[in-house]
């Protein structure tokens, strides 16, 4: 709501009347999510229905499931119905939930915690705890190999899934929004807002209508329409990295048929003789596991950083943009003076759009050719303002300076949380590596040390029947089969484990399982070094 509100009142210091507010946030509902959607039932009521604002927003409030904008809406229609200062409630709303994001980030936080130490307690150690007693009292009565595979390939999978999607459904109710996991365009935008060649420009970035138009033939206008369909294939085809950072997960369909030849050509041997140990394919099915999500984590990882890199400047980019139109330059002029200074991240795209602009094209297109290129919801949210601003007023320093108050409390809010989030990735790293220590443990220590059958036999026939004891005739039924048949279930475990606790870290520090690929990909790689070396 913060966001959703910050926006309004950033319009209506511009002078813009409420109706075309709520016109324009309808029309940005990628960008404002599900508050855009609710206002633009307003909208169809007004235009459509001819009701007026007042009745509009009460329908609003009293159908929203949202309390938090039944409440708005309600205070909002009491405002315009006394005629008080709008812009000053809309601030009034603002710095109001604002502060109630801060708080309602806090009580998230001091709930992730409960929820990292119930992960660590049910889903790691209570594992562990289970797989022990299964040794032992497989060790002395048998048959709980079952047990244990029912263990490591449905319990703790089935888990870490429930405890998963609860998480990111707790993640997205309190600090999740538009746009703040992935883009809010798409890859296709880039080739939405193309303006057609029939449309002179004059070094305005106006038209001119004494040219005569482009492509009026039959044949260019074919000629064209084939070269807009093929437009996106061969921009895929000629940016494939780009592509692939855009949408990480494309990279799976390059990926995945690799991983399935490279499994094909180890698995032929083995099933042509007719082999079906499980040995015999685990090694092969690590290695292709590794390449697909590890190569999926470096194009999601790349990508992000990209992001949150170029979001890190959107701040300082707004309150220079702002500082330099309150000092009385124009927009253009004031673009220009900001893109001269150092904004990291942005400065590349920046000088880009203001060489689109010193071409010919207006600031508002080149503004949107520029969010499309960057595609990132920070930046999405910036333009859709500055916009929409800049067609109901050239002062744009007072709302550019409402738009760099909010960037930079989401900057903070965002940088609070991950530093908290951090601490309870590091005690999931922490609860994996004691997780592998104790299965190594079982695995080389324990295990070896329980004679086997022959070894058994031999013993008490040296010793008396006494000492021998009902142990004896337990333990004698493990065999060395038996014996690798609990050192492949250790294995096996370990590896499910490894890439069920890297998913949960990522959720949890980061707020997406996608997140997760790396450090999925990092666990599975000590896991299986650690049986590798000391199998």
């Amino acid at each position: 709501m913060e966001r959703t509100v910050a926006f309004m009142y950033a319009l209506s210091r511009s002078g813009m009347p409420l109706a075309e507010v709520l016109r324009i946030l309808a029309r940005n509902q990628p960008v404002y999510g599900a508050a855009a959607e609710e206002m633009a039932v307003a909208v169809t009521d007004i235009d459509n229905y001819g009701a007026d604002i007042i009745t509009a927003l009460e329908r609003v409030g009293s159908r929203t499931p949202s309390d938090d904008l039944a409440e708005f809406t309600e205070n909002l229609g009491s405002i315009l119905q006394s005629g008080s200062d709008l812009p000053a409630f809309l601030k009034q709303e603002y710095e109001y939930y604002a502060e109630e994001a801060e708080a309602t980030q806090s009580q998230f936080l001091e709930l992730l915690a409960t929820l990292a130490e119930a992960y660590v307690t049910v889903l790691v150690a209570g594992p562990l705890f289970l797989i022990t007693i299964l040794v032992v009292i497989g060790l002395t009565l048998g048959g709980t190999l079952g047990f244990l595979r029912l263990t490591a390939f449905v319990l703790v999978p089935g888990a870490t899934f429930g405890f998963a999607v609860y998480l990111d459904s707790i993640t997205d109710a309190t600090v999740g929004g538009p746009g703040d996991e992935q883009s809010v365009g798409g890859e296709q935008s880039r080739f939405q807002s193309i303006p057609s060649p029939s449309a002179a420009l004059c070094p305005d970035g106006g038209a001119d209508a004494a040219v005569a138009p482009l492509g009026s033939s039959p044949e260019n206008r074919a000629r064209f329409a084939i070269s807009e369909r093929l437009r996106p294939v061969l921009y895929r085809l000629r940016n494939p990295l780009t592509v692939v950072l855009e949408t990480p997960t494309l990279l799976f369909w390059v990926s995945c048929p690799i991983a399935a030849v490279y499994l094909g050509s180890q698995w032929w041997a083995p099933l042509s003789t007719g082999v079906f140990a499980p040995a015999a394919y685990d090694d092969a099915l690590v290695h292709a596991t590794v390449f697909v999500v590890g190569t999926f984590a470096v194009a999601y990882e790349t990508a992000r950083r990209r992001r949150k890199a170029i979001e890190a400047e959107v701040p300082d980019f707004l309150d220079r943009f702002a500082s330099t139109n309150e000092a009385g330059m124009a927009a253009v002029e004031s673009f220009g003076r900001t893109v001269d200074g150092d904004l990291g991240a942005l400065t590349q795209e920046l000088e880009r759009t203001w060489a689109d602009i010193q071409w010919g094209a207006r600031i508002e297109h080149a503004l949107t050719r520029f969010r499309d290129r960057v595609n990132t919801p920070a930046v999405s949210r910036v333009v859709a303002l500055t916009t929409n601003a800049m067609a109901a007023s050239g002062n744009l320093g007072p709302v550019l300076r409402i738009a760099a108050n909010e960037a930079t409390a989401s900057r903070r809010l965002e940088r609070d949380r991950r530093n908290e989030l951090l601490t309870y990735v590091v005690v999931i790293y922490v609860s994996f590596f004691v997780f592998i220590a104790i299965i190594v443990a079982l695995d080389t220590i324990f295990i070896p040390n329980i004679p086997t059958g022959a070894a058994t036999q031999a013993g008490s026939g040296a010793s008396s029947a006494v000492d021998s004891g009902a142990f004896s005739q337990s333990a004698g039924q493990l065999t060395a089969a038996k014996k690798a048949a609990y050192s492949t279930v250790f294995f096996h475990t370990s590896l499910v484990q490894a890439v069920c606790s890297g998913l949960v870290a990522g959720q949890m520090g980061a707020g997406s399982v996608k997140a997760g690929a790396k450090h999925a990909t990092v666990m599975l790689v000590v896991a299986y070094t650690t049986f590798l070396l000391l199998g």
